[in-house]
């Protein structure tokens, strides 16, 4: 019976899965407001995102488990990207991806090298920045995003972002590309772009 083997997601329900080197490092993922809203005895809990952290060994030539035919993707909402290679994808993965791409879905790229990575691959031309010089950020770099998305909500989690004074955090210079569909959601108080956006398709 295969209602038995697989669960079925509900109308508002997605995957969201994370391709990185070292995929624990976003366990917490699981835990965000965003992902499954907090709820109490009077509020039925509700799921938006499903994270999936599939383990892809470094040391073999093991290949993304992720289908080749894009036509199986739509439960898919967000791939987020952390240095993975992108020849761990093989041609009709790239297609797919590309194709889910088209369509809708949306790629997040994390970490410090994951545009370095990603250069003169498949998915370069979809990339809406490219990088620059190494750099660090400390608290007052967000300054202007913890302005927005903070203080507005008090009643709510009030966590501003915070970095440490003495473990700031490692990053590289965006340089948004001058495309139709690019644009900087968040920058530094000295306006150096923290979170570039582009749209494909």
């Amino acid at each position: 019976n295969l209602d038995e083997q697989f669960e079925h997601l509900q109308d508002h329900e997605y995957f969201m899965v994370v391709l990185a080197r070292d995929p624990q490092r976003y366990t917490f993922l699981k835990v965000l407001d965003s992902i499954k809203p907090p709820s109490d005895d009077t509020i039925e809990e509700t799921i938006y995102y499903h994270i999936v952290l599939p383990k892809i060994n470094p040391k073999t030539k093991q290949r993304v488990p992720l289908s080749s035919s894009g036509l199986t993707w739509t439960s898919i909402a967000y791939i987020l990207w952390d240095d993975l290679e992108p020849g761990r994808f093989t041609s009709d993965q790239q297609q797919a991806l590309v194709d889910w791409l088209h369509w809708g879905g949306q790629v997040i790229l994390s970490g410090p090298e994951s545009l370095d990575t990603l250069r003169g691959s498949f998915l370069e031309s979809y990339l809406p920045a490219a990088a620059g010089k190494v750099a660090t950020l400390n608290s007052a770099d967000f300054e202007r995003i913890n302005e927005k998305w903070t203080t507005r909500y008090p009643k709510f989690r009030n966590r501003p972002l915070e970095v440490k004074a003495n473990q700031p955090w490692s990053a590289v210079e965006l340089k948004p590309k001058h495309d139709v569909g690019v644009n900087v959601l968040a920058a530094t108080p000295d306006d150096r772009p923290l979170v570039v956006e582009g749209r494909v398709g």
